[in-house]
């Protein structure tokens, strides 16, 4: 970390303006500071996940990539926000907080009192034709996650995947070619 991190981090410790920060300073190298940070000092998290339900659609963009990143640092870092995440999840602000959500999400291994809201939040996104190729991908592969525990669902995510498949992006297909494999030989 060089100086600028640090004393961003400093600036962060003390005023807790991130906010103000995230609109002034807008570049990966405070995204990933904000991350650290958030990962070094999690009891911030509840005004963070604020910024992103309630701050300006910039803002609220920018706070959730950086979250994004601090749940790939900290695999278990969210867990105990699952509540607030799904509530995000189930009225997104921007498409950009659902896609950092379910990147996290894709890593995580999701408690099983949340794994069925989850899964339905997944299959949703995936059968909206107007969600972006990476939301309908980080959720296809949560989705996956879920199903590798309750096999009974993996014909309805085969089916699902499916249907998509024909007029679906490359990004799309290359991540249901990963995943159909998978559920075709876990097949009941």
């Amino acid at each position: 970390m060089d100086l600028d991190d640090t004393l961003l981090l400093c600036i962060l410790a003390t005023t807790m303006n991130f906010e103000k920060l995230l609109d002034q300073r807008y570049s990966k190298e405070t995204i990933h500071s904000i991350a650290s940070f958030l990962v070094e000092h999690p009891e911030n998290l509840n005004s963070y996940l604020q910024l992103i339900e309630t701050g300006e659609p910039g803002i609220s963009q920018r706070a959730a990539w950086a979250l994004g990143h601090a749940g790939e640092m900290d695999k278990a870092l969210l867990i105990p926000y699952l509540p607030t995440l799904i509530r995000l999840l189930e009225k997104p602000r921007h498409d950009s907080v659902a896609r950092n959500i379910y990147r996290v999400m894709q890593y995580v291994n999701i408690p099983e009192d949340f794994e069925g809201i989850i899964y339905d939040l997944c299959i949703r996104d995936l059968l909206d034709p107007k969600q972006p190729i990476a939301v309908k991908c980080f959720g296809m592969t949560t989705a996956f996650n879920i199903c590798k525990k309750h096999e009974e669902l993996q014909p309805e995510l085969k089916l699902v995947i499916e249907e998509n498949l024909e007029n679906a992006s490359a990004g799309y297909k290359s991540r249901a070619r990963k995943i159909l494999p998978k559920l075709k030989s876990a097949e009941l």
